[in-house]
């Protein structure tokens, strides 16, 4: 199949660049408008020429990337609620002080120390305000559980949401943002405004509850409950942390997310239950065609619209359309539409870990499985059974590979076990699953049904937990740069279209490209060998930095309060560093940097310095005088590290504007990094 020979792949794939370009550009409303309006003028004054002059169709194909380019520049602005006069990244921190209304919205996963709930600001202050919120209410209030879709006035710490992360770490500002989540609050003081509203929402979420506690009255277990509850519903609040690790490491955790394999079950069984009905009638067509996007359209509802729930349901709708009217089902096409429909009206999802990974998984198995499956064609249905789940297996892996290293770090090696395992199982959980359901929407889950149900999610569980303790299971620790996943997914790609084309010349590219991989890492390792740096981390209440030459670095921590922490950020370090050989030294007074010094200071006394200052960092709230520091060694720039009180940091950043000296605050700006 050649794919960009059809336009909807051409205009999805034109509208992700545009997508990815609107991240990288400060954009203004009005420009951006001006653009579409003349790329569209142009592209269809030339679709019209190219009808009768033939030497313009080119022209034209290339103004239609354009024109999916601007739209994806369009899209960003429009759907950007920054824009707003009243978000509340225009409020004034001060104004919070007053009370912050908000209407919780949902509830999320509680951390060790408080409940967690995703809010929607409607008053900041005495003032009119709009945004998502992450509200975290300590478990030591005693407040109870927050009604979904009530309206509470609280106080309390507001922090906003800031893109930054250490080195190797995870970006949670940046994931925040793009979820529409622009800061947290740490409650000291709430109470309720207003009762829950009854609208859609509200019901969903009574309805949640209704099902938990009539399957728990049945005597299903809490953890089998959680468990049916997110393979359902998407409600994966309150899973095991010890069961959602196993899931993981088997490479299984995919069924934990509502996504296509889901969706796809609840398709089957509809069109099941209404495979009697004749097809030779358009009222009867019609008539089943409505109550399947219906049913669909209802249990995506009911699974809180996740971006992979939103794309299985959106395909499986366009699919359903196509069969209906008697057309062949083109799931190729279908895909790219809802992609493309997904991203023009949500451009946030391009940013989403799951939708990336749920389309290329699918992608891959539309594109790569068909070509896996001429290999052998066996007779007997079970062991066509048990190929087919191989070779989708072998195609979802193979498309989703490069992101799961760039994003995870880790690989799952015995994925084909755990699907051959799982899958059949998890027809007869399914189905268990929703007959528990619907008994439970009236009446307490009757025994002998939870008893099964039981049953059959501790014998999938234990399968799970003994393929994750397999030794050596699991790739750990993978160091992948952008660069490297960019090569892996050309590949896949190249594997692709070789399984379709095998052709001579096609197997040398493919080989050309295998050895690209390897490339990129002998590129990468050489310039870490020559390349050197000094990095001042950012840790709550600790001191930590790296002096990095090539492959060996000095470790300086100060304080023990997050040894955990301390260790994980130091691992994410060596890991980008390709495995570093540390030694962990005392904090030193000053380090001498191409014979100019570093100056440490977390006292009163300014501290000599024979050699040129370069730089000064401060910790753990020094109590010097920095102006006169600056006036003495003038150095290029000063960094406070997160061990410091933040009452300093105004005054430290004042004493440096005077001075002309830049000033980094690792707890506004991330990690400080210079490189030699």
């Amino acid at each position: 199949m050649q794919l960009l020979e059809f336009p909807i792949i051409r205009l999805t794939l034109a509208l992700i660049v545009g997508l990815f370009l609107a991240e990288n550009m400060s954009l203004d409303w009005a420009f951006v408008w001006v653009v579409n309006g003349v790329v569209l003028v142009v592209f269809v004054i030339l679709l019209l020429l190219s009808r009768r002059f033939k030497k313009l169709r080119w022209l034209a194909g290339l103004f239609l990337w354009i024109q999916g380019m601007a739209w994806g520049l369009l899209t960003s602005v429009v759907h950007d609620p920054c824009q707003n006069v009243t978000h509340i990244v225009h409020q004034s921190a001060s104004e919070a002080r007053f009370g912050i209304h908000l209407i919780v919205k949902e509830r999320l996963k509680p951390s060790q120390k408080t409940n967690r709930y995703m809010a929607e600001v409607v008053q900041w202050g005495h003032r009119r305000a709009t945004g998502n919120v992450i509200v975290h209410i300590p478990r030591t209030m005693n407040v109870g559980a927050c009604e979904i879709e009530s309206i509470y006035q609280v106080h309390g710490t507001w922090s906003p949401a800031v893109s930054m992360s250490n080195v190797g770490g995870f970006n949670y500002g940046a994931y925040l943002i793009h979820k529409q989540c622009y800061g947290t609050i740490y409650v000291q003081k709430m109470q309720l405004v207003q009762v829950p509203k009854d609208n859609f929402q509200a019901a969903v979420h009574r309805f949640h509850e209704r099902i938990r506690r009539h399957l728990r009255q049945g005597n299903l277990g809490e953890k089998e409950t959680s468990l049916v509850m997110a393979l359902l519903f998407g409600q994966q609040q309150d899973l095991d942390r010890t069961l959602v690790s196993d899931y993981q490491n088997a490479g299984a955790v995919h069924i934990l997310s509502v996504s296509g394999l889901h969706v796809g079950f609840i398709l089957l069984l509809v069109q099941f239950a209404l495979g009697g009905l004749p097809n030779h009638r358009w009222q009867f067509r019609v008539f089943k065609a409505a109550v399947v996007i219906g049913c669909l359209l209802l249990f995506g509802a009911l699974a809180g619209w996740a971006p992979s729930v939103l794309r299985a349901v959106l395909m499986c709708i366009l699919v359903t359309i196509a069969q209906q009217l008697n057309r062949p089902s083109l799931v190729m096409h279908a895909l790219f539409v809802s992609l493309f429909l997904l991203l023009l009206f949500q451009p946030l999802y391009i940013w989403d870990v799951g939708f990336q990974l749920s389309y290329l998984a699918l992608f891959a198995i539309l594109w790569i499985q068909p070509s896996l499956k001429k290999f052998w064609s066996p007779e007997h249905k079970l062991v066509k059974y048990v190929w087919d789940i191989i070779t989708v297996s072998l195609a979802a892996q193979l498309g989703t590979v490069p992101l799961s290293l760039y994003y995870f770090h880790q690989f799952p090696l015995l994925f084909l076990l755990t699907n051959l395992i799982v899958l059949p199982l998890l027809t007869v959980v399914m189905a268990l699953s929703l007959l528990a359901v619907l008994f439970s929407i009236w009446i307490p889950c009757p025994v002998w049904v939870a008893t099964l149900l039981q049953w059959v999610l501790i014998l999938m569980n234990t399968l799970i937990n003994w393929v994750s303790a397999i030794p050596g299971g699991v790739i750990r620790q993978f160091p992948c740069s952008i660069w490297l996943a960019m090569a892996m997914l050309i590949l896949v790609m190249a594997v692709g279209f070789y399984l379709q084309h095998p052709k001579r010349s096609h197997f040398k590219v493919l080989l050309f490209l295998w050895m690209l991989i390897p490339c990129v890492g002998i590129v990468e390792a050489i310039q870490l060998a020559r390349s050197a740096e000094f990095v001042v981390f950012q840790m709550p209440k600790e001191t930590l930095m790296v002096h990095r030459f090539g492959r060996n670095a000095q470790v300086y921590h100060l304080s023990n309060k997050s040894p955990t922490l301390v260790a994980n950020t130091l691992s994410d370090y060596k890991r980008v560093c390709q495995g570093l050989a540390c030694q962990m030294r005392a904090l030193p007074r000053s380090l001498l940097d191409h014979s100019q010094a570093i100056l440490i200071t977390d006292k009163k006394k300014i501290p000599a310095s024979k050699t040129k200052v370069k730089g000064v960092i401060l910790v753990h709230s020094s109590r010097l005088h920095l102006g006169r520091l600056l006036q003495k060694y003038h150095p290029v720039w000063v960094v406070a590290d997160g061990s410091n009180a933040k009452r300093m940091l105004p005054l430290w950043e004042q004493s440096c504007k005077r001075n002309g000296v830049l000033f980094w605050n690792t707890q506004q700006r991330g990690p400080f990094r210079v490189v030699f």
